[in-house]
């Protein structure tokens, strides 16, 4: 019986935790050239977006990841890319509570 309690609160522990988006690789974010990347590129690095959307009149791709434990720190990384009408990087933004990534 006590293993069943175990594994019941371990089930419970686990249903706690949450995660939204899928993770990318926040390390290569720096590869990003305003003016040079493609959108080809951003796909090469980061995979497909999570979300699309417009923003000032340009196509946007949205990368989102959040991973809440239910015990430990809540890793979180938003990367937002603007292209012009020919594919280029015009900006991005780019958001973290990751380790390296976090610190200036």
């Amino acid at each position: 019986m006590h293993r069943l309690a175990v594994a019941t609160l371990a089930i419970m522990l686990g249903a706690c935790a949450s995660t939204v988006g899928t993770s990318f690789p926040g390390e290569r974010v720096d590869e990003i050239r305003i003016g040079e990347t493609r959108s080809e590129q951003v796909r090469e690095l980061f995979g497909a977006p999570w979300q699309v959307g417009i923003e000032d009149g340009q196509v946007t791709w949205t990368y989102t990841y959040y991973r809440r434990p239910f015990i430990g720190r809540v890793e979180a990384r938003d990367l937002v890319v603007l292209f012009d009408d020919t594919g280029h990087v015009t900006s991005y933004r780019f958001h973290t509570t990751v380790g390296d990534e976090h610190d200036p």
